[in-house]
């Protein structure tokens, strides 16, 4: 269970399409969050998503996918040099991946949201 919340609601995907979820949230223009996770499955491999008037405004996975440096790269806003210097740094202490390539002047904060909203697509995928 979620940090011992007890859910609203509780179910299966079989019987309920995913999609079929995301419509009735939007449609509702729901806030919360909804947690996924596989039967049987280690500790730690929920899902979070974080709806904030029936859109997905954030997404936890409980396996690492699209981080955001490589999704910044992917979008050609920051070089291989530029990646690789910000993850060596990023061991330091802990500062935002984002923050501190906007503190440092590398992006901007436009190009930083855009990036944001293309990894939450791609965790969301």
């Amino acid at each position: 269970m979620y940090s011992g919340l007890t859910p609203t609601a509780a179910g299966s995907l079989e019987k309920t399409p995913f999609v079929h979820l995301l419509v009735y949230v939007a449609d509702h223009m729901l806030s919360g969050s909804m947690v996924l996770a596989e039967p049987n499955r280690a500790q730690g491999q929920e899902h979070t998503i974080y709806f904030f008037q029936g859109s997905a405004s954030k997404v936890r996975t409980g396996e690492p996918i699209a981080h955001l440096g490589r999704v910044l790269f992917e979008l050609g806003f920051i070089n291989e040099s530029e990646l690789n210097t910000s993850l060596m740094a990023l061991g330091d202490g802990g500062e935002l991946h984002g923050e501190a390539l906007v503190r440092q002047g590398i992006i901007d904060r436009s190009k930083l949201m855009r990036a944001l909203a293309a990894q939450l697509n791609r965790k969301m995928a």
